[in-house]
């Protein structure tokens, strides 16, 4: 299946979600309302603004795959010489959104740099806590992690199936909770 047929077939069931649940909404909001009355205000919505119900039905997709997972991406690089010098790096980052909206995102990178028998090892981890949300941002669905309503990341992202989920065009693992 190409790219073009895959990203269709995910904008069909981001919207096919977004309709249902917007026909709960309807069923649940308008009793007493007949279905073609009901079915008119689905009709209105949609008229109004088709490119606004698919932007929110993408959002909303993706906000569901995302609510109660972890995301989680580590990579490593290493450089040996001829001398028994080298170098020496890893960096793990982890994001636990939460079911709440609510996220921690925790950063740690190690490095050593070693030769002529002396080894220097640095380290440092970051951790930072507060809401997520999917958002649009120049066209694109992003990743947003704000603590105090400012922004401290923001990825754009996509769903990449079953487990994987990617950032700025990185394969991040994705798991449940």
């Amino acid at each position: 299946m190409s790219d073009e047929e895959q990203k269709r077939k995910q904008l069909f069931a981001a919207l096919k979600g977004y309709f249902e649940r917007y026909q709960g909404k309807i069923d649940r909001e308008a009793t007493g309302q007949t279905q073609k009355e009901k079915s008119e205000a689905i009709d209105q919505t949609l008229s109004d603004s088709p490119e606004a119900a698919c932007e929110k039905a993408k959002l909303e997709g993706l906000t569901s795959i995302l609510r109660g997972k972890k995301l989680q991406h580590e990579e490593n690089q290493s450089d040996r010489d001829y001398s028994a010098g080298g170098f020496y790096s890893e960096k793990s980052e982890a994001i636990y959104l939460f079911a709440d909206q609510t996220f921690r995102y925790e950063k740690r990178t190690f490095s050593s740099v070693s030769g002529g028998g002396l080894s220097l090892p640095s380290e440092s981890k970051r951790t930072a806590e507060g809401n997520w949300a999917v958002e649009m941002v120049a066209g694109e669905p992003h990743l947003v992690l704000r603590k105090d309503e400012s922004v401290i990341e923001s990825w754009r992202t996509s769903d990449g199936g079953v487990g994987v989920q990617y950032l700025n065009g990185v394969r991040w693992n994705r798991y449940k909770m």
